[in-house]
């Protein structure tokens, strides 16, 4: 009788270690089964993503049903195996089926329910532990997903595109191997750190992990934005045609360049500006004259300046609108409703000819200097009216971002005779503390009575009802008249730049003039 008893407890025993054994491996071969590729392109986003997903986010949720699926698989199949064993040893003589026949029997019967609990037992008590695990991943993953965001954010990493002039914080990104484009690289369910592309190639999802240095796509366009991850400066310049926008910009980069040598700060131009860029020192150099800006083109200005000291790159961008696109008709039908890239400027320089409307409008020199046909007021509306109905101005408030109203063409003889800078000094010197001992406020109040003066009273008083942070220029672009062959000589150029850099971008501009 207690040899029966061993023998079934021993039965017993060797059928809770196979059951126990057939749980551990169903599980395993459980998890692993969801590591299959197959199981990966089942989960993808709309299988418009070309990235594996991150097991974490989708094949890991088909580990609670493949466990419990392949541990009773392995039940099944140690118990056909057993019967097998069971049936070789029951060949031959009939004292061996007198032996291993009750005690098969036995075993099998054993199997079947010890494996089944033992598997249900299992699996759900690794199931609970998983949950756990998932659950404190996910909290995890919450703040690296914010984290993102917030640096994106503290580093200003914006993207804007030079072909629809829109912006974007997470641009499209190019796989370098196979080309593919990951629409959404960002921690995500494709990976917190990196992405997989299908082809096998890792991308970074963060700029902490290499996502700068991938080659990026604008998401509304598809273009190019032939940068990587900046921090953007943008400068956008205003005035009617032939004001002298792009004479003023030649010299206003060429100063920014000088800035830049003297603080030893790096240079990289954007490629799809390097053309225009080459074109505006040939400008100054007088190897070439600028022409007359034609066709309803916007035309972008780009560089890169590196910060060092582990500062994210900012990128300078000037933004030339033709002057065309601010004359009633073409504003009014398709021009200037179409520039969008006014929303994300970081100031405005208005360009005023003082020849285009007033006293000195019969005045224009003969010497070459062009003549802007459009009123510097009319341009003025245009430009507001842009603004209100792109819901970047209201009607009622006034405009916060600053504005530089250059009069441009001072070295003219019409204009020089009235006011030049060095009168606004000798004013200042004599009378500082009517002032406020401040050059600005002298300069500012010394041209708004020009202009008044020439019959542009109209300009001052809309610039003060619209604009909260003006400030008031008169410049010279050229430093002379256009027939002279003379190098760029620039009278109150630069000046026009660095106060809105100072207030909008104070890190580039105690980088190129700390010095100043």
């Amino acid at each position: 009788m207690n040899i029966f008893v061993i023998i079934f407890g021993l039965l017993m025993i060797f059928s809770i270690g196979l059951g126990g054994y057939a749980s551990f491996v169903g599980i395993i071969d459980g998890i692993a089964s969801t590591f299959d590729d197959d199981v990966h392109h089942k989960v993808y986003y709309g299988k418009k993503e070309p990235a594996k997903v991150s097991w974490f986010f989708g094949p890991c949720m088909m580990v609670f049903p493949a466990i419990f699926q392949h541990a009773f698989r392995q039940i099944v199949r140690q118990v056909r195996q057993i019967n097998r064993i069971w049936k070789r040893l029951m060949r031959g003589f009939f004292l061996k089926k007198l032996i291993f026949g009750p005690l098969g029997a036995i075993l099998i019967a054993y199997q079947w329910p010890v494996g089944a609990i033992l598997a249900l037992f299992w699996a759900t008590v690794f199931s609970v532990m998983f949950l756990v695990f998932l659950i404190v991943f996910y909290l995890l993953f919450i703040p690296f997903f914010i984290i993102d965001r917030i640096y994106l954010l503290l580093r200003g990493y914006k993207n804007h595109c030079p072909n629809c002039n829109e912006s974007s914080i997470i641009p499209q990104v190019a796989c370098p191997e196979c080309g593919a484009v990951h629409k959404h690289l960002a921690p995500n369910k494709y990976g917190i750190f990196n992405h997989q592309c299908t082809c096998g190639c890792i991308l970074g999802s963060t700029y902490l992990t290499g996502k700068g240095k991938l080659h990026t796509i604008c998401p509304h366009c598809g273009e190019p934005l032939n940068s990587g991850a900046t921090v953007p400066f943008t400068l956008q310049l205003v005035g009617g045609t032939s004001s002298g926008k792009t004479v003023f910009v030649a010299a206003m980069m060429d100063q920014i360049h000088k800035a830049a040598s003297k603080s030893k700060t790096r240079i990289t131009p954007v490629p799809s500006s390097q053309a225009n860029l080459a074109e505006l020192d040939q400008f100054v150099k007088r190897i070439s004259d600028p022409m007359a800006t034609e066709g309803r083109d916007v035309t972008f200005y780009s560089e890169i300046f590196e910060m060092g000291g582990g500062k994210a790159p900012i990128k300078l961008e000037v933004v030339d609108i033709p002057g065309e696109m601010f004359s009633g008709e073409v504003a009014l039908q398709e021009g200037i409703h179409k520039m969008s890239q006014y929303k994300y400027a970081n100031g405005f320089i208005f360009l005023v000819d003082p020849f285009a409307d007033g006293d000195l409008l019969r005045q224009a020199p003969r010497d070459g200097t062009s003549v802007s046909p459009i009123s510097p007021s009319e341009v003025l509306d245009n430009f507001d009216q842009y603004l209100i109905a792109q819901k970047f101005a209201k009607t009622d408030q006034l405009i916060t971002k600053p504005i530089s109203i250059v009069v441009a063409k001072s070295d003219t003889e019409a204009v020089s005779k009235l006011l030049t800078i060095e009168m606004i000094k000798e004013e200042f010197e004599a009378n500082k503390a009517s002032y406020g001992n401040n050059f600005d406020r002298c300069r500012d109040e010394m041209v708004k009575q020009f202009l008044i003066s020439i019959s542009q009273a109209d300009l001052v008083s809309k610039v003060e009802a619209r604009f909260k942070n003006a400030h008031f220029f008169l410049s010279s672009a050229m430093g002379h008249a256009p027939n002279n062959d003379k190098q760029y000589a620039p009278v109150q150029v630069i000046e026009t730049v660095d106060w809105i850099m100072s207030q909008t971008k104070p890190a580039l501009y105690k980088r190129l003039f700390s010095t100043k």
